[in-house]
């Protein structure tokens, strides 16, 4: 066992599975991430890397290197000499990001279906019509290509 995989083991609750992989870096970026989504962190909050190493019981480095992450993905600020500002939410952002998102959704969706054959077809329309959806939700396999699959929402 490595000193690292020591130290990954020792500095956390140990009910948080850790994948052995993850770094104290991967860590403290998916803690803090996770505080910034559910508004633990709030926007406009100034921060500091001491407060969010006590918090997370990890390592100032560690903990700079996520925030550097962080920072470059736009979650948070970096003031030199005033500190860290968890990002405020703009809404125009958010609304073309889930335009992109939508359009990615479909694309992939539609390769899936072209690419599944009749087995994970009936697979999947088993657990998607198992499942209570909001509005209306039609599959339609075309007579002409029964390759392809296609949901209408």
């Amino acid at each position: 066992m490595t000193a690292a995989s020591r130290a990954r083991r020792s500095s956390g609750d140990e009910s948080d599975e850790i994948p052995s992989d993850e770094t104290l870096t991967d860590r403290a970026y998916r803690a803090i991430e996770e505080q910034i989504v559910t508004l633990q962190l709030a926007p406009g909050a100034v921060i500091s890397e001491a407060m969010l190493s006590e918090r997370l019981k990890i390592g100032r480095t560690p903990i700079r290197e996520a925030i550097q992450r962080l920072a470059r993905e736009r979650l948070m600020v970096i003031m030199p000499r005033r500190g860290i500002m968890v990002s405020e939410v703009n809404i125009q952002t958010q609304l073309r990001l889930l335009e992109v998102r939508r359009e990615l959704e479909r694309l992939i969706a539609r390769n899936a279906a072209r690419r599944a054959n009749d087995a994970e077809r009936a697979e999947f329309a088993d657990e998607f019509f198992s499942v209570p959806h909001r509005g209306v939700v039609r599959l339609v396999c075309a007579e002409k290509a029964p390759d392809r699959m296609q949901l209408t929402f």
